[in-house]
């Protein structure tokens, strides 16, 4: 009898694990065209406008009303990632706003993001609070279509990344929990966004508990 509770607890702890350690969430968007993309992506403030569409197995722009700001809708900790490759026909245009977000908040417009702001020749890392941007840091790497962009945020530190490499680093503590997902403006294909996925990151101090503490016997966070 005592073995038998021994293996019932040594599988429970085991499948506790695999949900602990659950794999990245991830969208190619390979499927038929979506107007606006449908779930299981949200957009907070609950504005058509606010939503992308899917064509032709890529995420484009839907108008130039407001700015596109959706999330994935998956419980990620409060220190996360959201990746994706960017594209487009027009992404120097001072229209043309596509990037990478983090911590986006339930409702309205607030998050933060890195990518292209204003058609700009350079990745920045921006803060959204209420549908307003403020700068938190310009970055090096000219905005190429085929760039994997991406931005972790970890208590509060936010790191971006262009292709694995440029590093480009802010602080702001303005923002907690929330969840991964992507925004831009423009429309006709000015910018694409392809191949998205999204993750917890360890350490920080933004929320959430880990796998490995709970794992260790910790109980709590």
């Amino acid at each position: 009898m005592k073995r038998l509770r021994l293996l019932a607890s040594v599988g429970a702890l085991l499948l506790g694990t695999a949900v602990l350690f659950a794999a990245a969430q991830t969208d190619n968007f390979n499927r038929a065209d979506e107007s606006p993309l449908a779930s299981p992506w949200i957009a907070p403030d609950g504005v058509t406008d606010s939503k992308f569409l899917l064509s032709s197995f890529h995420l484009v722009g839907s108008a130039l009303t407001t700015v596109q700001l959706m999330y994935y809708n998956f419980a990620f900790s409060g220190n996360h990632y959201s990746q994706a490759t960017l594209g487009g026909s027009d992404l120097t245009n001072v229209a043309t706003y596509a990037y990478a977000a983090v911590r986006i908040q339930s409702s309205g417009q607030s998050a933060y993001v890195y990518g292209i702001i204003a058609g700009a020749t350079s990745y920045k890392i921006q803060k959204i609070v209420s549908g307003t941007f403020t700068a938190l840091q310009t970055c090096s790497g000219t905005p190429t279509a085929g760039d994997v962009v991406k931005l972790s945020v970890s208590g509060s530190s936010l790191t971006g990344t262009v292709n694995g490499g440029s590093t480009c680093s802010a602080s702001d503590g303005a923002l907690s929990g929330g969840r991964a997902g992507l925004g831009g403006y423009n429309g006709s294909g000015a910018y694409t966004f392809d191949d998205w996925s999204g993750d917890d990151v360890a350490g920080g101090g933004g929320g959430g508990c880990t796998g490995a503490l709970l794992l260790l016997g910790a109980g709590k966070c």
